[in-house]
């Protein structure tokens, strides 16, 4: 549905958010910090968000940093350790996984989902530093198509792992009336039988952008 080339739109600082009673770890920290440390973490993923990431610090050159104690949470986000210091970014899930506090942020992150934006939350030693918006763009031949599906008559389902905001607003544009949000990588054939068995003796077919 989309092409697959996410940019990064936003890099928001923590600052922006609260304004004041910050922690000293994440007070001082800059946009490029906080660009350097997610692409620090994202530098050895394969997954389209984090390439966009990646892109974006080598866009303005900075110097990535080394990452000790790497863990990649499918469906959820990536942490480790730089300099001693213990990174996390990801989802709200990750989050709250963390019991890392991200009350303040809610408004804005609500407003960037309805944008049709992903955005991850990065956390320095279980504080919000800053949030990272990433847009991908829906194809040219995307809505034409599910345009001709809805007129044979065939039923479009989007499910994604994006949250529900974002994937409400792709789907709007697209003209996809049902859509199942938040889905982990290894709930998806758990949703597609639960489709085959909804549907009874019609056939299901899904489509996928080779990710999982």
């Amino acid at each position: 549905l989309t092409k697959g080339k996410p940019s990064v739109t936003n890099v928001i600082l923590t600052r922006q958010l609260a304004g004041k009673n910050l922690d000293p770890s994440v007070a001082s920290l800059s946009q490029d910090d906080i660009l350097r440390l997610a692409a620090s973490l994202e530098k050895g993923s394969e997954h389209s968000l984090a390439e966009a990431i990646v892109k974006k610090a080598e866009e303005k050159n900075l110097a990535l940093s080394h990452v000790e104690g790497f863990k990649a949470i499918a469906g959820y986000g990536v942490e480790g350790f730089i300099e001693r210091k213990k990174i996390v970014l990801g989802n709200r899930k990750l989050m709250e996984k963390e019991k890392i506090d991200i009350s303040f942020a809610r408004g804005r992150l609500a407003k960037l989902e309805e944008e049709g934006k992903t955005v991850m939350i990065l956390a320095v030693e279980e504080k919000i530093a800053g949030l990272i918006a990433v847009a991908d763009t829906v194809k040219e031949t995307a809505k034409e198509a599910i345009e001709q599906l809805n007129s044979l008559a065939i039923e479009t389902i989007m499910i994604t792992g994006d949250n529900q905001r974002t994937a409400n607003a792709i789907a709007k544009q697209l003209g996809i009336k049902k859509v199942f949000a938040e889905v982990l990588p290894q709930e998806k054939e758990k949703i597609l039988k639960q489709v085959q068995n909804d549907k009874g003796k019609k056939v299901v077919a899904m489509v996928g952008d080779g990710i999982n």
